[in-house]
């Protein structure tokens, strides 16, 4: 894998532990509550989290089927 990827992933990864390690101890009760009507929970972040993660890897595993027609692959990205 590439060395800045690498580096990239073990950050995510520790990111994760850390945020799941700050609401380890937290109560169901505060874990579900939204701090105002039109605000997200925690237990709502996380799972959004969850969510986009994976939506992410199944969008890349179907662009890796096609890695051998490279050519034919859109890129994409923020500005489009």
């Amino acid at each position: 894998m590439n060395k800045q990827l690498e580096q990239l992933f073990t950050q995510l990864d520790a990111d994760t532990q850390r945020i799941l390690a700050s609401i380890e101890n937290l109560s169901n009760e505060k874990i579900n509550r939204k701090p105002q009507a039109d605000k997200w929970s925690i237990a709502q972040v996380l799972l959004h989290l969850i969510l986009v993660e994976e939506s992410s890897l199944a969008y890349m595993s179907k662009k890796m089927q096609f890695v051998d027609k490279a050519s034919n692959i859109k890129k994409i990205g923020l500005k489009e």
